[in-house]
């Protein structure tokens, strides 16, 4: 069996004076023998209320796919969701791209997720410690 590499890549920058808009984007690619796959996308984040710790999340993305034949898109994602507290309720939906067979056979996905967003006591130094 070839052996997997993988490789992820993720940035946070304001795009507005204020810092109440922060721009996240974020590549994931795998690869192992001739296959290889990405995560391609932006999400961006929106701070409504710093008090609380609410925000609008919302973000797209797309998956190249390298076959044998070549290379396709094999997905787009489309995501928002709501942050209150340290707290993600996130919703995304994957829409298949390839064929209109799969949109035929509801291959497309939607999901749900609850995450926990952290927060690091220096925030210089990323890494946890054991």
């Amino acid at each position: 069996m070839a052996t997997r590499y993988s490789l992820q890549l993720a940035g946070q920058f304001p795009i507005n004076k204020s810092h109440t808009i922060l721009m996240s984007p974020r590549l994931l690619v795998a690869s192992q023998g001739p296959h290889l796959t990405a995560n391609v996308g932006t999400n961006f984040r929106i701070n409504i209320d710093k008090t609380y710790g609410t925000s609008l999340h919302l973000g797209g993305w797309v998956r190249p796919v390298r076959y044998d034949d070549g290379f396709n898109f094999d997905a787009a994602v489309l995501m928002a969701g709501i942050e209150y507290n340290g707290i993600l309720l996130g919703f995304s939906y994957d829409l298949n791209l390839p064929t209109l067979q799969n949109f035929k056979r509801q291959q497309n996905v939607f999901e749900i997720s609850l995450v926990y967003l952290g927060e690091y006591d220096d925030d210089e130094l990323l890494c946890p410690s054991f």
